[in-house]
């Protein structure tokens, strides 16, 4: 071979090697790059959210958020997912509430972040800022598995905050099937807080009652378990009585928390008796059961206050 065909060959491929390496430099440069930004200001205040598809950002989390007041950052988080208000569902997006809205009605402009943790349904957060002269963060509100939006429900300067409660998520049913009952937010003395006076609702006419436990005292799982193989709401509450396995429909205390939540706790009961079908044992240990779950609630001893009833007392 000549040497000048030596010489050819070795430039060739070298200049194969420099568009390889080139190659693999403009790769390296796109995954550092891979990260979106979305960036919002108020007055002096500028808040960046960057996303990144490689899970590479910041300790293998997906998302984060930086807080700038002027040039020094104030506050920064990362998690899996964050937006502006709650702008993770498309259909709400017109609707987020805006960088720099005072949604507390004390005068000061506020942020409002949105976080989404990722997993199965859930779960959702707010966190609340003060953005005015003076950096505040405010809260952080878990809302669990609720899609919420802040509205004006009593015309006051302030947006309150309607979700749900999910202490009876999974209990004894499914995630579809369980219920979880509305809590309004209201935002007073420095936070948000369960608003009793925009929950409460007149009780339910007797008719309605007794028409509401006829239903549910119907249902067919009370009787055959099995119907719940064929499509019928499910119910996983098992009557203790190994010679009768019968189970109790999750409408039962989905009506019972309705009643609790809108401040007709002693309706519950009386809907219990009503509905719990004669000849089936376990209605006293479904109650205490119950009950120990409803104290979980973050929301209890504000629920035992707004069911204050000396006229009719607790079973």
């Amino acid at each position: 071979m000549s040497e000048d065909h030596l010489m050819r060959s070795a430039f060739s491929t070298l200049g194969i090697l420099v568009l390889l390496l080139l190659a693999g430099c403009g790769e390296h440069t796109q995954k550092q790059d891979a990260s979106r930004k979305t960036e919002a200001r108020f007055r002096d205040y500028k808040v960046i959210i960057s996303e990144s598809d490689e899970n590479e950002l910041r300790g293998g989390y997906l998302s984060r958020v930086e807080i700038f007041k002027g040039k020094a950052l104030v506050y920064a988080m990362d998690s899996h997912r964050f937006d502006f208000g709650n702008r993770f569902n498309d259909e709400k997006k017109e609707n987020a509430t805006p960088i720099g809205m005072d949604i507390t009605g004390d005068g000061q402009p506020n942020l409002v972040i949105a976080e989404y943790t990722g997993g199965a349904h859930c779960c959702l957060l707010f966190h609340i800022f003060e953005i005015g002269n003076t950096f505040r963060h405010i809260q952080t509100l878990d809302l669990e598995d609720s899609d919420s939006d802040f509205k004006n429900l009593d015309n006051d300067p302030a947006l309150e905050l309607p979700t749900e409660d999910w202490t009876f998520e999974y209990w004894h049913t499914c995630f579809a099937d369980s219920p979880a009952p509305e809590v309004i937010l209201k935002y007073s003395a420095g936070q948000y807080r369960m608003a009793p006076n925009l929950m409460k609702k007149l009780p339910r006419h007797q008719a309605e009652l007794y028409e509401t436990a006829a239903k549910i005292r119907s249902m067919p799982q009370w009787k055959d378990p099995e119907a719940i193989e064929r499509g019928h709401q499910s119910g996983l509450w098992k009557v203790p009585d190994p010679n009768y396995p019968k189970v109790v429909p999750s409408d039962l205390w989905r009506e019972m928390l309705t009643l609790i939540y809108t401040g007709n706790m002693y309706q519950a009961w009386k809907l219990l008796d009503l509905a719990w079908p004669e000849g089936i044992a376990g209605k006293q240990e479904f109650l205490e059961e119950f009950k120990a779950q409803l104290k979980m609630s973050l929301f209890w001893e504000q629920l035992q206050d707004m069911n204050k009833n000396l006229s009719v007392k607790e079973p």
